[in-house]
């Protein structure tokens, strides 16, 4: 297999979350909040994940922030240095944001709930109007490797590629160059 197949067997063995209205709370990303409103029980484990919503990309990157952690992501300029960056056919017409991270979950929850700037995120919350949107997170992680319908051998090759940041984001960036560039993405 090489890392293209890899990504997309990963990708193809995905779970999602759909995020609604109704289950957004402030809470969002917690272990309760995933047990009561999810209906999950994902573990802070090594993975990689893909975020989009309902509303377009064209109005989701002219999105600007109220109050905004300074790591936070400014949606507006983001989308705009990658359009500068990446051909319109580059651009992935689909997900916003793509990545990977070694806790999953905490990395989720920056994303969503940023509320300081020990590192950088996305910082949904600082876009109220995503609340009124269906989000879909799509992951897969560690836990779900030996479901896989693939010999041993290659679950072996993913474990040794989950495990590692670098091997994480081979995969990552195998995804993106078959799929496009996630327009809030920044590296």
């Amino acid at each position: 297999m090489n890392l293209s197949e890899i990504a997309k067997i990963i990708y193809n063995n995905t779970l999602k979350i759909e995020i609604t209205k109704s289950i957004y709370k402030k809470e969002i990303f917690t272990k309760n909040w995933l047990i009561d409103e999810a209906e999950r029980n994902l573990k802070n484990v090594e993975g990689w994940y893909w975020i989009k919503t309902d509303l377009d990309l064209i109005n989701l990157s002219k999105l600007h922030p109220e109050n905004q952690q300074k790591k936070g992501s400014l949606f507006y300029k983001t989308a705009g240095n990658n359009k500068k960056i990446f051909h319109e056919e580059l651009i992935n017409k689909t997900y916003f944001y793509n990545g990977h991270a070694k806790k999953i979950v905490s990395r989720l929850r920056n994303h969503f709930y940023l509320q300081n700037d020990g590192t950088g995120a996305l910082g949904i919350n600082a876009y109220p109007i995503l609340q009124n949107h269906t989000i879909t997170v799509r992951y897969f992680t560690t836990e779900m490797i030996d479901n896989l319908k693939i010999p041993e051998i290659d679950k072996s090759v993913i474990r040794n590629l989950i495990l590692k940041n670098i091997g994480r984001t081979a995969i990552e960036n195998a995804w993106r160059a078959e799929n496009g560039f996630p327009i809030l993405c920044k590296h």
